[in-house]
């Protein structure tokens, strides 16, 4: 049914280990906002927003790596991905991505068999 007002998503982790292979903790944070309107006889806007913090000793296993959608010879679009980035090819503690699409839908041309639908990302 949708909502005129944007959706939030939060998540907080934490960990403390004591071990051979990692002695420490970290508290992690994500959020995620997504927001859609439509612009009459312009088409509809899709903006999503993340976000994630981590602080303290975190292993390797459970940094944040990039919103990559490219394995090196294989990639496909989809919102919310980077698709010129390689697949583990960035690993932070922090990171921010702001996705912006604006579907203009059936608006600019259709026919009796053909009607595209064109999107800018």
């Amino acid at each position: 049914m949708g909502t005129k007002y944007p959706i939030l998503w939060l998540n907080i982790g934490y960990a403390k280990g004591s071990s051979d292979a990692w002695n420490g903790e970290f508290l992690k944070l994500d959020a995620k906002v997504k927001k859609s309107f439509t612009i009459r006889n312009i088409g509809t806007t899709h903006v999503q927003a993340f976000a994630g913090y981590i602080k303290g000793n975190v292993p390797y296993p459970y940094a944040y790596n990039g919103r990559a959608n490219n394995n090196g010879s294989f990639s496909l679009a989809s919102q919310g991905y980077f698709e010129t980035m390689r697949m583990n090819e960035f690993l932070s503690t922090e990171y921010v991505s702001i996705f912006i699409t604006h579907d203009f839908g059936k608006l600019l041309y259709q026919s009796k068999h053909f009607k595209p639908g064109i999107s800018l990302t």
